[in-house]
């Protein structure tokens, strides 16, 4: 098995964790939004 070499530092694991965290977290918040905005829209119907 082929391995990455050596074993990532603790300080670069934390900082790919985070921007992880945050990448999931800023994609939630837009699907929330998006979601608000396609429930305000008024339904289609005879006007």
């Amino acid at each position: 098995m082929i391995g990455f070499g050596r074993r990532w530092p603790r300080e670069a694991r934390v900082s790919a964790g985070l921007a992880l965290l945050s990448g999931l977290a800023a994609f939630a918040l837009v699907q929330g939004y998006v979601g608000r905005i396609v429930a305000s829209r008024p339904a289609l119907g005879p006007p």
